[in-house]
């Protein structure tokens, strides 16, 4: 059988143990309603019925996948799993209380206490996840923040700049983009500025304190990606660009995939590399005038 890790046994603690608060505020939302005191056998027959109903509840829990999750990226369907995973738990566990309890228990705490259970679980579901959040973001502060300007204002820059925004702990800030379309100065792509057009790109890295460029143009010209290498230098600015559109053929953009600028992106073609034996075997004996 595959061993829980801690994390996961104490997340199964904290489970049942919200289980537990949620059918006591399921009672008490049941008779508050009425103004009235719960009546002792309840409470003593929901007593009488945790020993058994507990291990069964994370027995269901953990077999149905729930601890299968990673709740630190979970999402809407992550958390549609939870209320299904939930409401089976919670009409199985239901059926044993009733008939441990000889039927002398509310039927409307088992649908109250499931809704609460739902709202507890879930919520502790959300806190793992936030808490991966803010560790994230405690990270970012700690790294060396390098400013971007993305050329580019396209769907390959629009990708870019929210893979950037979405991972700060490899400490990357997106100023805004540069973009030869004077049409879309002013606009905003991905939650950041068009600043400029190519011919501005001095003023506006000193302006917001650029540190580096990256060409998201797949198919730019060589000359203009030359022109603005070399600008890039002379202005101290690390210049990278994302590979050409033949290289994202699934139509994706990862941080992984912007490189250093080569001699092929310059070229317009692949580098044609010599056979240096070749020719000089060639040339072995030969009159070089």
């Amino acid at each position: 059988m595959r061993r829980f890790s801690r994390q996961k046994l104490l997340l199964i603690t904290v489970d049942l143990l919200a289980s537990v608060v949620a059918t006591l505020m399921a009672f008490l939302v049941r008779f508050a309603l009425e103004g009235a005191a719960i009546p002792p056998v309840f409470l003593k027959n929901f007593l009488k019925s945790l020993p058994l109903v507990l291990p069964l509840r994370g027995l269901l829990y953990s077999g149905m996948g729930l601890y299968r999750v990673l709740w630190s990226h979970a999402g809407a369907p992550e958390m549609l799993r939870l209320f299904g995973i939930v409401a089976m738990e919670t009409a199985v566990s239901s059926a044993v209380t009733y008939v441990a309890a000889d039927g002398r228990y509310p039927r409307s705490v088992f649908i109250i206490g499931g809704l609460l259970n739902v709202a507890l679980l879930g919520s502790v579901r959300l806190l793992l996840k936030l808490r991966h959040q803010l560790n994230r973001l405690r990270r970012a502060q700690h790294a060396q923040n390098r400013r971007v300007l993305i050329f580019g204002a396209g769907d390959a820059g629009a990708l870019l700049a929210r893979e950037l925004i979405r991972h700060p702990e490899l400490g990357f800030f997106v100023v805004g983009f540069l973009d030869d379309d004077v049409a879309k100065l002013g606009f905003q792509v991905a939650g950041k500025p068009v600043l400029g057009v190519r011919q501005e790109l001095g003023e506006v890295a000193a302006r917001y304190g650029a540190t580096d460029l990256i060409v998201a143009v797949p198919q730019l010209n060589p000359r203009t990606l030359r022109e603005l290498l070399d600008e890039g230098r002379k202005l101290g600015l690390k210049v990278r660009v994302l590979p050409s559109v033949y290289e994202l053929v699934d139509g994706k953009v990862s941080i992984s995939q912007v490189r250093d600028v080569q001699i092929e992106d310059l070229l317009g073609r692949e580098e044609v590399k010599l056979d240096l034996e070749a020719v000089a075997r060639y040339l072995t004996g030969e009159v070089v005038l």
